[in-house]
């Protein structure tokens, strides 16, 4: 079972909170920034910090898509989330979610009943979910022993 292997793995992840949940519309095109838009189902956000790229220290996005267990925290570690410009890795500041159907289980760190959540988000039409950043635009962090997202 899922808890048994959180059990047995203690890991530590940090990674953006998956409960911080803003809404919006989009235009599916960003002319002022073309590499920070919303792609269908799960785009990662976050800062290109390479100097030499034209989009240093700008909002880009990564398309990661739709599939099950999407593990964000295993795409970070691989190498996989990268600057869709020089592809230069990012750090995950943010989750984006469009024209999908997601689910994110996770699991605390510091949650000593080692209880599964479960949140659930269907954005639609122009909608779009974000995930990870407080009101003022700022990432929040938090420390998981679990996380994975299926999308549809």
């Amino acid at each position: 079972s899922i808890v048994s292997y959180i059990k047995m793995s203690r890991q530590k992840l940090k990674f953006c909170d998956m409960e911080a949940v803003q809404k919006g519309c989009t235009d599916k095109k960003n002319d002022a920034n073309p590499k920070y838009i919303a792609y269908t189902g799960i785009s990662y956000g976050g800062r290109c910090n390479n100097p030499n790229c034209t989009h240093y220290k700008q909002l880009v996005t990564f398309n990661k898509g739709k599939g099950t267990q999407i593990q964000p925290y295993t795409d970070k570690i691989r190498g996989l989330v990268k600057c869709p410009g020089c592809k230069t890795k990012f750090v995950i500041e943010e989750v984006i979610l469009y024209d999908c159907d997601c689910t994110i289980e996770f699991v605390y760190f510091d949650d000593k009943d080692e209880e599964l959540q479960e949140r659930h988000h269907k954005p639609s039409g122009e909608e779009f979910v974000r995930l990870g950043k407080g009101t003022d635009g700022v990432t929040l962090w938090k420390h998981y022993s679990f996380l994975e997202m299926q999308c549809k």
